[in-house]
């Protein structure tokens, strides 16, 4: 598992492993998962917990769809709290994203790398499609590729007037396989 940890994050959000001294921050709670042995090596991969879908809302979905250049499937959907599964086929694009709240998260086709806020991370296409799990909350962005083998999890803080979510395609088109947004309810029950 590749872990990419986003420099700027607040003290006061970071704490340290006291096993081997790594800073991070406490995010949405996920599983570990040994895939056994890799091309690479042994790998341990990185997923969202199951029980995250008991806190799924409205579901919007698209599937088998081509996304152009300058299109938005995502232009009616809106929120803070958000759970994102995509299988995308790049096709002829030289690159794909999502744009979450101002903020973008890309796959490079020509690279085979995923960014997300200024770092990247190597993501090899698997029988031609990428998969993406992204988690949004109010200040956290947790992207999975690869069902685990990429975990990239961020602090950010977004203009809260904006929530917008977007999709995007450029170079080309791209094959939209599957696409799943949820909108997530809050776990504090009020």
């Amino acid at each position: 598992m590749r872990v990419v940890m986003n420099a700027a994050w607040r003290s006061k959000l970071m704490r340290t492993c006291k096993i081997c001294g790594v800073k991070f921050q406490l995010v949405g709670p996920f599983a570990p998962a040994y895939e056994g042995t890799t091309p690479e090596g042994i790998r341990l991969y990185r997923r969202p917990v199951a029980e995250i879908e008991l806190l799924h809302g409205k579901k919007h979905s698209w599937a088998s769809q081509a996304l152009e250049p300058g299109e938005n499937l995502l232009a009616d959907v809106a929120g803070d709290l958000l759970h994102i599964r995509a299988e995308i086929e790049p096709a002829g694009a030289t690159a794909f994203g999502f744009d979450i709240r101002g903020h973008k998260i890309e796959y490079s086709a020509a690279d085979k790398s995923i960014s997300l806020l200024g770092r990247n991370a190597p993501l090899e296409p698997e029988a031609g499609r990428i998969r993406l799990e992204i988690l949004v909350d109010r200040t956290s962005l947790e992207v999975f590729g690869g069902d685990g083998r990429v975990s990239m999890s961020s602090c950010f803080l977004p203009d809260p007037t904006n929530l917008d979510v977007g999709i995007y395609a450029t170079g080309d088109s791209t094959n939209v396989v599957s696409l799943e947004v949820f909108e997530l309810c809050s776990a504090w029950r009020r």
